[in-house]
């Protein structure tokens, strides 16, 4: 191999410990940095470096680990996610219109699995200007939206990245479809010129 690119050598302590934190959690530019990488390196080529198969391999053979040792499956993640994304559906019986028109609480009844769907739970007390005492309650849930995009990407319903083949050039295409929206259009579909 006379290029000393991509060398299917044993992964140097640098490159283990940049596996070790983007395991963790840092973004791939941080994990190269921290593991003592050049600025310039992390930051021009961590996608090559984290794609080589070397390194592929490893991150893989890490993450099949860790899911062993915690039990964790596509499924169980799906099902908490779709949880999560359904909290408010499942909170929404616990709320109680009272004479007034206002909302409260009322949590009688409520089972532990459908408590876990409250991640926050404030409760105020105050006296108004004649001193009748005020209770505010405020129930918080993991964020629907975060979920469900979550679940989105997982399941193949989004599409992170579009592939531009052909021979126009972005610019071209960007400059064409522009036209295209400019252009009027009739009631059945059909341009007006």
């Amino acid at each position: 191999m006379g290029s000393n690119q991509h060398r299917q050598d044993p992964l140097s302590p640098r490159h283990e410990r940049a596996i070790d934190l983007l395991m963790e959690g840092t973004s791939k530019v941080d994990a190269m940095r921290l593991a003592g990488f050049s600025e310039c390196y992390a930051t021009k080529h961590q996608a090559d470096f984290f794609d080589r198969p070397l390194m592929r391999a490893a991150l893989a053979r890490r993450q099949r680990s860790a899911r062993r040792r915690y039990e964790l499956d596509e499924d169980w993640v799906i099902q908490r996610l779709m949880r999560i994304a359904n909290g408010g559906e499942i909170l929404a019986k616990f709320k109680k219109v009272q004479g007034d028109g206002s909302l409260a609480w009322d949590f009688t009844g409520a089972t532990e699995d459908e408590l876990t769907a409250i991640n926050e739970l404030t409760v105020t007390t105050r006296r108004d200007a004649q001193g009748d005492e005020i209770i505010k309650v405020k129930v918080g849930s993991a964020d629907p939206k975060g979920a469900l995009d979550s679940l989105c990407r997982r399941l193949g319903l989004f599409k992170d990245r579009l592939l531009l083949e052909g021979e126009l050039s972005l610019v071209e295409r960007i400059s064409r479809g522009r036209d295209r929206a400019r252009t009027p259009v009739g009631e059945g579909g059909e341009k007006i010129s």
